[in-house]
C-alpha cells in the first residue's frame, strides 16, 4: 500500500540536490506574455473552442506545397493559415520585408482600410 508519506519520500529522493527538477522552457517574461495571450484567447473565443480546436503544425501534413519564391510562398502560406482559421484572406495584404526594416520584430500587423501583415525575411 502506498501512502502520501511514501510518495513524498520518493519525490524528495528523485529531486535531491535540485537535480532533474522540471523547469519551464521559457524565461519569466515569455511565460507571462504567453499566459496573458492565452487568457485573451479564452476571453475572445471561450475555453471550449480552444480545447477542441485542432492545432495546426508547420509540417507537410498541413503545408504540403514546395516553396521556392518568397513573395509568392508567403501568400500561399497566409492563404492556407487563413483557411484553417475559417477567415477570408483576400482582404489582407501580406508582405516580406528585409530584417533591417523591422529590427527586433518577426512580423508586424498594420490596421487600416487594407490591413497588412509584414513578415521579416529571416522568419521564412
Amino acid at each position: 500500500m502506498i501512502n502520501a508519506g511514501t510518495c513524498v519520500l520518493h519525490l524528495t529522493e528523485r529531486f535531491m540536490f535540485g537535480l532533474f527538477q522540471p523547469r519551464c522552457p521559457v524565461d519569466v517574461r515569455e511565460k507571462v506574455w504567453t499566459e496573458q495571450r492565452m487568457q485573451w484567447l479564452i476571453q475572445q473565443f471561450g475555453l471550449d473552442e480552444l480545447l477542441n480546436t485542432e492545432v495546426i503544425l508547420p509540417t507537410v501534413e498541413y503545408f504540403p506545397e514546395a516553396f521556392e519564391d518568397l513573395d509568392l510562398d508567403v501568400r500561399v502560406v497566409a492563404d492556407r493559415v487563413f483557411g484553417y482559421m475559417g477567415a477570408d484572406s483576400s482582404s489582407i495584404n501580406v508582405e516580406v520585408f528585409p530584417d533591417e526594416d523591422m529590427p527586433e520584430a518577426a512580423g508586424l500587423y498594420e490596421r487600416g482600410e487594407q490591413p497588412t501583415i509584414r513578415v521579416a525575411e529571416s522568419q521564412l
